[in-house]
This record gives C-alpha cells, sequence and structure tokens, in this order.
C-alpha cells in the first residue's frame, strides 16, 4: 500500500459524510443545538468543508491545509453535536465522539505529512 492509498482510505469518511449532508440536509438540522442559527445552511457549509477538504487531500491540492481544516471541523463537530451527549453517558454519542476524533487524529498527521 502506499501513502496515497491510505490517504484516500482516511478521507473516504468525511467525503461520504459530507455528501450526505447535501442529500440529508433538513434531517441532520435537527441534531444542530439551538443556540446556533440558520441550521439547514450550517449543515450545507459543514458538508461543503468536508467535501472539499476530502478532495483537497485525494487530489493533492493544498493537502496539507485541506486536511488540518477537516481536523479541525471534526473537532468542532465533535465538542457541538457530540460532547455533550457522550458526557451524559449515550453510547451512540461516545462513538461518534470518538469516531470523530480518531478522523481529526489521522487527518492531523496527514497534515504534518503533506508536501503542499
Amino acid at each position: 500500500m502506499n501513502s496515497r492509498f491510505a490517504r484516500f482510505l482516511i478521507v473516504l469518511p468525511a467525503l461520504v459524510f459530507g455528501l450526505g449532508h447535501f442529500s440529508n440536509a433538513s434531517e441532520m438540522s435537527t441534531m444542530i443545538p439551538d443556540f446556533i442559527p440558520a441550521k439547514v445552511f450550517m449543515v450545507y457549509l459543514s458538508g461543503a468543508g468536508l467535501v472539499l477538504g476530502a478532495f483537497s487531500v485525494i487530489l493533492n491540492k493544498m493537502a496539507r491545509m485541506g486536511s488540518l481544516m477537516l481536523a479541525i471541523e471534526l473537532i468542532i463537530i465533535a465538542a457541538i453535536l457530540f460532547l455533550p451527549g457522550a458526557i451524559d453517558g449515550d453510547q451512540n454519542a461516545i462513538s461518534m465522539f470518538l469516531k470523530d476524533l480518531g478522523l481529526a487524529g489521522a487527518l492531523y498527521y496527514v497534515s504534518l505529512n503533506s508536501d503542499n
């Protein structure tokens, strides 16, 4: 396996989840806390960030910035959407929180080891 394939595997979830934001925006907007305005817009915005970041890594165009931005986005999503439920002991929220943190860690590693 080469590093290009490994990078593709790391960003594949971000790409799939990002595309899912566009097909399920209204359903996903119900997950967003009340203190965040324009919930459907935020779903589209976060989906665009996931897709664009994934493509930057896949195409190796500004991959360092793309992977770092994906890592930051996933940490923010984990903290806002899943940490409160994880603290309350919700097993699904714990799983989602840890998934996002794990992906963020892998993406941060990619950002440290990207040439551009």
